[in-house]
């Protein structure tokens, strides 16, 4: 399969190097307009023109797929195990951090964004705490919890916690649902 991918890449390299000459000949003349005309309008030109589209829709269809595996491992938290490669979506991690602010912390209303960073994660919480809650108590528990239940139960390298705490509400009202969100 190597082979074919060095193949198709050098024959397109070489179409591409001949076209660019081909263009570059005839403003300056060496290759008339006309001439260049004539022939595509001919069999062989429109057969060629032919190949030259059907080779540039392979190709182009390669890079996208080339592209298409290349982001959709990139949003994966990966690490190297003992017999291979680990892998955690970022649904699956963010699923994660709501059952440790649901149950460890206790907090029923925030969103979570998870973001990339070097070697590991950083993870932004926002959430509403009730009147009863010390808000700096609890967003210090939630930093040292999240940071610590992560490495531990994932091996993700946790850089950065941020808590935002966007509104404080009566003990009284009902929660809603919780909604998460990614970078």
């Amino acid at each position: 399969m190597n082979g074919l991918i060095i193949l198709l890449k050098s024959i397109f390299a070489l179409i591409l190097a001949f076209t660019g000459v081909v263009l570059v000949l005839i403003p300056v003349g060496a290759i008339p307009a006309s001439t260049l005309t004539a022939f595509l309008y001919s069999g062989g030109g429109e057969a060629v023109l032919l190949a030259f589209g059907a080779l540039m829709l392979v190709i182009g269809a390669y890079f996208l797929g080339s592209l298409y595996q290349t982001y959709s491992s990139a949003g994966h938290f990966q690490q190297e195990g003992e017999w291979g490669r680990i892998e955690l979506s970022p649904g699956a991690l963010r699923e994660f951090v709501s059952v440790i602010l649901r149950r460890e912390i206790g907090i029923d209303r925030f969103r979570v964004y998870l973001s990339h960073v070097e070697d590991g994660i950083e993870i932004k919480v926002e959430t509403t705490l009730s009147a009863d809650q010390q808000v700096a108590e609890v967003s210090r528990r939630i930093q040292e919890v999240l940071a610590t239940r992560i490495k531990e139960r994932t091996g993700v390298e946790v850089h950065r916690v941020s808590v935002l705490v966007r509104s404080i509400r009566s003990v009284e009202e009902t929660p809603p649902e919780e909604r998460t969100d990614e970078d």
